[in-house]
């Protein structure tokens, strides 16, 4: 048994998007006591992005592509000699899956796996990557069930490389980041200082996140409900057609886009409703952190993992708080939003303790991770 089991993480960078957060909360988080951590950062940090451990030794490779940063892991791995490896972004999978041939032989490669892989729009060589790729793996992280199905289905992983963990979400924080200044608790309530309807859409502006689908469903609405407002907080490569979609559909005066934010704490205060209108996803960590923030939750089927988090029994039926889109398109979102604009100013609640969040608090979600990291180490 190792007294201290070495982890090398390698991330992007700090701040962004989901998995970023998940591995923030991760180098935070982890015993010191247990592990022994080095994280390596491709390129420059995200503005806001919260500060790590000072018992976390951090390495900076100052460099815009991964791809250019395979001498300076592979040194690093070399210098270290890291019992494990964490990756969690798949253009840094794949690298590292490459250079684990050239690793010291008793160091163990383990991947996070963060969207699904079978439905993501890739090149042939990315599918080849998953199928010749992934199997290399020591571990791989799935955030749902689902997901490793897929990787099981499509790619012909192994089932017994995978393990399923949650996502950790810093509830506590989030909630008492929100609530801080007013008098609003978890458990089911109004909360007075909420404009009606103001929704809330938080992430990458690109195809897979759905809003060129939502912004013609606020139009519709927005006969019904003309003081309706849509918040979109993110960046990416669709914001120039968003825009130009938002003029075109007359939602100048409607949508505000903030660009990304690391503190969406007022963004929660002000919302009605958060939206996920994804056409693909895992496990949307801005979904989750949402749910922390008691926000009802509007969400297409992108995923069975989402399908799954936010319905009971069979046939379906929605969480409280909760509403599913029956398909993923326009329509299919204005119908359910009009359904829980609906319901939400008929009941006058506006917040909701969403239960299904519980395997996902902070020190469950990072206790699963440490033992999947004893696990994976053993041996060694």
């Amino acid at each position: 048994m190792l007294s201290r089991i070495r982890v090398l993480i390698v991330m992007t960078h700090l701040g962004g998007g989901g998995a970023e957060r998940v591995f923030t909360l991760l180098t935070r988080y982890l015993d010191p006591e247990k592990f022994d951590v080095d994280l390596l950062l491709v390129s420059a940090d995200y503005e806001g992005s919260e500060p790590i451990p000072s018992w976390i030794r951090v390495h900076r490779m100052n460099r815009e592509r991964v791809r250019h940063t395979w001498y300076q892991i592979l040194r690093l791995i070399w210098s270290k000699k890291p019992h494990l490896v964490l990756s969690g972004m798949a253009h840094l999978n794949y690298l590292i899956l490459v250079l684990q041939l050239f690793m010291p032989s008793n160091t163990r490669v383990l991947i996070r796996q963060n969207t699904t892989a079978s439905l993501t729009p890739t090149k042939q060589f990315y599918k080849w990557c998953y199928r010749i790729l992934y199997p290399m793996a020591f571990r791989i992280v799935c955030q749902s069930q689902d997901m490793a199905h897929d990787l099981f289905e499509s790619f012909g992983i192994e089932a017994t490389n995978v393990r399923i963990l949650h996502n950790p979400v810093d509830i506590l924080k989030i909630q008492q980041e929100v609530w801080k200044t007013n008098e609003f608790s978890v458990k089911e309530g109004t909360f007075p200082g909420v404009g009606f309807p103001h929704l809330l859409c938080v992430g990458r502006l690109s195809y897979e996140k759905g809003l060129d689908l939502l912004l013609p469903a606020v139009a519709q609405i927005k006969h019904q409900f003309p003081a309706i407002r849509l918040t979109i907080a993110g960046t990416g490569p669709e914001e120039s057609a968003l825009r130009s979609l938002s003029y075109k559909l007359n939602l100048d005066a409607q949508i505000e886009f903030v660009g990304y934010q690391s503190d969406l704490s007022e963004l929660y205060r002000e919302a009605t409703i958060f939206v996920l209108p994804s056409r693909y996803e895992g496990m949307p960590n801005a979904l989750l952190e949402a749910a922390a923030a008691g926000l009802p939750i509007v969400a297409t089927q992108c995923c069975r993992g989402v399908t799954e988090l936010l319905t009971v029994n069979s046939p379906l039926e929605n969480l409280p708080g909760t509403w599913l889109t029956a398909s993923i398109s326009t329509q299919a979102l204005a119908e359910t939003l009009m359904c829980a604009i609906h319901k939400l100013k008929e009941s006058g609640i506006r917040r909701y303790r969403h239960s299904f969040l519980d395997p996902f608090e902070l020190d469950t979600a990072i206790h699963a991770y440490e033992e999947m990291l004893v696990e994976a180490a053993a041996g060694l």
